[in-house]
């Protein structure tokens, strides 16, 4: 029967619609039916190795520019060789089923190791280069046989398969009559079945070490395809070459397999590339939306925001620096933290920076010195934030130059309402304060009257005359510290600090309200601790401290009988400097003890409820302590604790 071509089936596609050649749309349509028969009446081994050969080597090109454009991407390298090693096969696969003698076979036999060696050396780099992952031994053993494996086959006789292809076989296949050698086996072909055993351990060792590292889908989709596909070749090959089954080699339909499989891999990456090429300018869309906000943000806040380095180098500002300081941006850019501050305040920035650089945060009240020369009070705060692993400093400055004036308004203020305070506390003891100066000036005339009738007595007795006179001066130097206490509390002015010792500040408070405590029938008790640290302050208002709480504890026992009006001032060392305290057995403390403190809030029908409001002022200000408790019996005790000075701290 005569082959049966192409060019035969053409022509009789072509005389067959003869009739059709009317117009040129019959002409075209006459063709595409003719095309259409040649192409049914073609062998399905010719159509699916051709397509085969073709989709490899169009997978290579397009691989191969891609490593091209991207020379770090070495994975579409190997998978481009890997792809023109599978059309390489097919060739030769489809070559040798239509051989027609045996040295034919032969030859072909003998080239067809040369695209298995390029296949299975790119599929190694393949899988090293794609699952980073994968024993390097065995790596190289693989290659190492494949390589020996392809030298053995170019020096023996016949190839490395068979020492001699006696005769070719037709059998059916896919509905065609194909070519399979019959002849004897080389044993050096078990080396190169070796290679494919050792390549398959590499496949199987590299996804495991995949899969543990956490990529597993990688290690299933490429580790387990390739398992497969090779584990397959390599049994078809034994098969074939040692005559167990009479099939054709078809070696390049499973690394066909392993193409489709690692090209759809690596299309997923390129997707996932692309994709996140969209969302990271979506990202940066976004960013740049948010940086514009940002911006906005930042230079309407109405303080000072600020960016240095490590160094103090001035890298990041608000428009709010210009229009506070003066300065303009060219001259900031070249300032540092430094050139901002006094040197008397450098070192207290030096160690706000370096505490805000160790991790910490800073709050703290400098001067900051504008273009013109002024300063201005500032509360600068700090913290460390990291841009490009470095530690920068980022803050904010806010001018207290406002607030500052409205509490130096408030400390006048405060001192004034406490003046009027020790001068309504004074109009209280206007009594005692008579009496206190009375008792001595009327000692002083009693004394001046027996001097003159002793000065007119004969003979005259001089030592009396002394002493008459000693006690004169006495009690005229009483009468004046009297006068000297009540014209200091009178007196207003500018604090003064200055040592002093807490007992000798209870002696006198004592000593000028002993009359009025007599007058209310009250007991005084001191416990008066020897040896008592200094401490710094300003004597007046802490006296007005001390009456207030006397007079209070005295108010507080008023509807007790005279016997069971006890009060006791003592005073101790303390943990944090030293304490006086003042207890009372009067009616206790009110309910809301803590509101006693507040301005305004008082118990007495009269008061006005600033007496001790006063008194917190007064203890805070010198970085004190003051608090109520009751007692287990009766009435209530305050207690006062001063720091001491530094020397005695």
């Amino acid at each position: 029967m005569p082959a049966y071509t192409e060019s035969a089936a053409l022509a009789e596609a072509e005389a067959g619609v003869a009739w059709w050649t009317s117009d040129a749309f019959a002409i075209q349509l006459e063709l595409g039916l003719g095309y259409l028969y040649v192409f049914c009446r073609m062998s399905w081994v010719t159509v699916i190795w051709a397509m085969i050969v073709s989709a490899c080597l169009m997978l290579s090109g397009v691989h191969v520019l891609v490593w091209l454009r991207q020379r770090e991407e070495l994975a579409n390298l190997m998978f481009a060789l890997l792809a023109a090693g599978t059309a390489g096969m097919a060739a030769c696969e489809l070559s040798m089923m239509h051989a027609r003698t045996p040295e034919e076979y032969t030859t072909l036999l003998r080239w067809f190791h040369v695209p298995v060696w390029v296949a299975v050396v790119s599929l190694v780099g393949f899988i090293h280069f794609h699952q980073q992952a994968g024993r390097a031994w065995l790596a190289w053993a693989t290659i190492g046989a494949r390589t020996i494996s392809l030298g053995i086959n170019f020096l023996s006789a016949a190839n490395i398969n068979y020492r001699e292809i006696t005769s070719l076989q037709r059998i059916p296949f896919l509905g065609e009559p194909v070519s399979v050698p019959l002849g004897v086996p080389n044993p050096w072909m078990l080396l190169g079945q070796l290679s494919l055993l050792l390549l398959l351990a590499y496949v199987v060792d590299a996804s495991l070490a995949a899969g543990w590292r956490g990529e597993k889908r990688p290690a299933l989709l490429v580790g387990g395809s390739t398992t497969i596909f090779v584990a397959v070749g390599i049994a078809q090959a034994i098969l074939v070459f040692w005559r167990v089954i009479p099939i054709p080699v078809t070696t390049s339909l499973f690394f066909t397999g392993l193409v489709m499989v690692m090209g759809y891999e690596l299309s997923s990456r390129v997707l996932r590339a692309a994709q996140m090429a969209r969302e990271l300018r979506q990202r940066e869309a976004e960013l740049s939306r948010e940086r514009a906000l940002t911006e906005a943000v930042f230079d309407s806040v109405p303080g000072l925001l600020y960016l240095y380095t490590a160094d103090g180098k001035f890298v990041r500002w608000n428009k709010q620096y210009g229009f506070r300081t003066g300065y303009t941006t060219t001259e900031m850019a070249k300032m540092t933290a430094a050139d901002w501050f006094e040197p008397e305040d450098l070192e207290t920035m030096r160690a706000g920076w370096s505490q805000v650089l160790a991790g910490g945060s800073i709050t703290m009240e400098l001067p900051v010195r504008m273009k013109d020369g002024s300063r201005v009070p500032y509360l600068l705060t700090g913290v460390r934030v990291f841009i490009d692993n470095q530690p920068h400093l980022v803050g904010i400055g806010i001018d207290i130059a406002h607030r500052k004036a409205m509490e130096l308004e408030a400390t006048r203020q405060r001192a004034e309402l406490a003046h009027l305070s020790r001068v309504a506390s004074l109009s209280e003891l206007s009594g005692s304060l008579a009496h206190e100066l009375n008792q001595p000036l009327g000692i002083i005339l009693t004394n001046a009257q027996a001097a003159q009738r002793l000065l007119s007595r004969e003979p005259l007795d001089l030592a009396e005359v002394r002493d008459i006179l000693a006690d004169i001066v006495s009690e005229d130097r009483r009468a004046g510290e009297v006068i000297h206490r009540l014209r200091a509390l009178l007196k207003g002015g500018e604090p003064k600090r200055e040592p002093l010792t807490l007992n000798d500040l209870v002696e006198e408070v004592v000593a000028l309200m002993r009359s009025d405590l007599i007058g209310r029938g009250v007991t005084l008790n001191l416990q008066l601790a020897a040896g008592l640290p200094l401490i710094c302050g300003d004597r007046i208002p802490l006296e007005q401290v001390l009456m207030n709480l006397v007079s209070n504890g005295c108010d507080a026992m008023g509807a007790y009988p005279a016997a069971e009006r006890q009060l006791t001032i003592s005073t101790q060392k303390d943990e944090a400097g030293v304490k006086v305290s003042v207890r009372d057995a009067g009616c206790g403390l009110p309910p809301e003890p803590a509101r006693m403190f507040e301005s305004f809030f008082t118990t007495k029908p009269q008061g006005l409820g600033m007496g001790l409001a006063i008194c917190r002022t007064i203890i805070n200000t010198h970085g004190g302590k003051i608090w109520a408790e009751p007692n287990s019996d009766r009435g209530a005790t305050f207690h006062v604790v001063l720091p001491c000075t530094k020397e005695h701290a």
